[in-house]
């Protein structure tokens, strides 16, 4: 929108006119948020029907106005840049983040009623629906290309002004009014993203609150249960963010490549759990645990080989700030004595710093030395072993017993 961004190049930055509204909406989010879950439950009820809406119109218009089967045949054909580029796309091209809406229940789900019945239905639908809805969409832009669109290859794909490439198509098929509703939505959904994330957001940080992993007051909750103090702490996080990461491309690349080391904290707990308080109650229990933990670390692992090395290189550099930033938490600001475990932690350091040494000789940013395809099997045996590494290093008993005590006596 002309007066909120400038171009540089490919990338769009924001003006100071759209760096003070970007920071309104996200005081909007706090506001939002601060009332309680009940209220987002039901903002974020009607956000979701919009959001089912608005590509299933898309799909039915585009298919029935304009489509052109010979779009998957010719051009390159099908996968015209082979596996490579359906893995680079898998990370650097957002299909991952695009499913991974599915761990916001996850944290939630201390808030919802008999998890144990609802935790397995919402997990499996939502990432059935958005599938069938990602790969509905990409079928019908592929579809609904024109053949002077790709007379240059997929790689010169452009449209007239830079339009967003689904308002672009239903322009060119003569419906305008689906390019303005394509627009709305272009606001809508995000906005309705950053709710979801800043709720999930506050929440994480009160557990390490809870946990006395940070400030007890980061757990501190208002009348309609909201930990109001982390919110407000994410708040300031975010606009840290807009300060350090001048766009909405270094934002998104950042964020996957994070997300995904993030993720491979889960399974590791999950089998460790699972060894040392076996009988505990679980109103949600995995089946197959441990096969299907392995298969989440592997998928995870790859998914940041995918992202490239410069992006690794930049969670090292990110790992290392944490780590020195929560020591000097614990040992002189809060002055503990306690033992920090760390060498039930070492397998963390290890894994990004094999993973750098991995990328540097892989097909994603490196040298290339490692033969492409052959970096899955290696990087399967790498996963494999820092896998079992962590789970014979991972937390003593005693400290778990000590955490299971604090969420007894929080509930």
């Amino acid at each position: 929108m002309p007066g909120l961004v400038v171009q540089n190049g490919v990338h769009y930055s924001s003006t100071p006119r759209g760096l003070m509204l970007a920071l309104t909406l996200l005081m909007s989010f706090v506001v939002l948020n601060y009332f309680g879950i009940r209220l987002f439950a039901r903002i974020n009820a009607g956000f979701t029907v919009w959001k089912l809406i608005i590509p299933s119109i898309t799909i039915i218009s585009l298919l029935s106005m304009s489509y052109h089967a010979e779009n998957f045949t010719q051009y390159g054909g099908f996968m015209p840049y082979g596996w490579q580029g359906v893995m680079t796309a898998m990370s650097s091209g957002g299909v991952l983040f695009s499913l991974l809406g599915f761990r916001q229940v996850v944290i939630m789900m201390s808030e919802i009623e008999n998890p144990g019945k609802y935790v397995p239905i919402v997990l499996v639908s939502s990432l059935v629906v958005a599938t069938f809805i990602y790969t509905a969409l990409q079928w019908s832009f592929i579809g609904s290309l024109r053949g002077q669109d790709l007379v240059q290859g997929w790689s010169k794909l452009s449209f007239v002004g830079d339009a967003g490439p689904f308002a672009a198509l239903a322009a060119l098929a003569g419906m305008g009014w689906l390019s303005i509703l394509l627009y709305s939505d272009a606001f809508i959904s995000p906005y309705s993203t950053g709710l979801v994330y800043s709720t999930t957001a506050a929440r994480m940080l009160a557990s390490m609150g809870m946990m006395q992993d940070a400030p007890a007051s980061f757990a501190l909750t208002n009348k309609y249960r909201t930990p109001w103090i982390s919110l407000c702490i994410n708040f300031f996080l975010a606009i840290l963010m807009f300060f350090l990461l001048h766009n909405w491309q270094a934002m998104a690349s950042f964020l996957v490549a994070v997300l995904m080391v993030s993720y491979v904290v889960g399974p590791i707990c999950v089998v460790s759990l699972r060894k040392q308080l076996p009988m505990h109650n679980r109103p949600f229990r995995v089946r197959g645990c441990s096969l299907i933990a392995f298969i989440g670390f592997y998928i995870c692992t790859a998914g940041v080989y995918w992202s490239g090395l410069s992006s690794i290189l930049k969670l090292l550099i990110l790992t290392i700030i944490g780590l020195v930033c929560y020591l000097i938490y614990i040992r002189i600001i809060k002055k503990s004595q306690q033992s920090l475990d760390s060498q039930h932690a070492i397998w963390v350091l290890c894994y990004i710093l094999g993973l750098s040494g991995f990328s540097y000789f892989g097909n994603y940013g490196g040298n290339q030395t490692i033969p492409l395809y052959w970096d899955l099997l290696y990087l399967m045996f790498f996963s494999l072993i820092i896998f079992f590494f962590a789970y014979f290093t991972r937390m003593p008993d005693s400290h778990t017993q000590i955490q299971c005590n604090l969420i007894n006596e929080t509930k």
